[in-house]
């Protein structure tokens, strides 16, 4: 289960995440502790909830490659990776600058 100290917010997106792993997947996810919360948390202060959940949903489609994932540190850690194989676009994209994972 998510951890719940980071606010409503962040509960909500955690459950959205893992509804979405249960989709594609079929199976719960397990929550990896700080690891997969310390990502997560990157993830949002570079990109929007929607482009988020679209690339998670995409790389957990995928079964085999580099950008396929198992856990939400890994699409964290393959953040741009994911994003030049991906062919999702939305109109309100972060600035470019503000992408990156560093």
């Amino acid at each position: 289960m998510p951890p719940y100290k980071f606010g409503r917010p962040f509960v909500e997106f955690t459950d959205e995440l893992c509804d979405i792993y249960m989709k594609v997947r079929g199976e719960k996810y397990l929550w990896h502790g700080e690891k997969d919360s310390n990502a997560l948390k990157r993830l949002m202060g570079v990109a929007e909830f929607k482009l988020i959940t679209a690339r998670w949903e995409w790389a957990l489609k995928k079964t085999t490659g580099y950008t396929s994932v198992r856990t939400v540190s890994e699409l964290a850690a393959k953040w741009q990776a994911i994003a030049s194989e991906v062919p999702i676009t939305f109109k309100q994209q972060p600035p470019a600058n503000t992408r990156k994972l560093n």
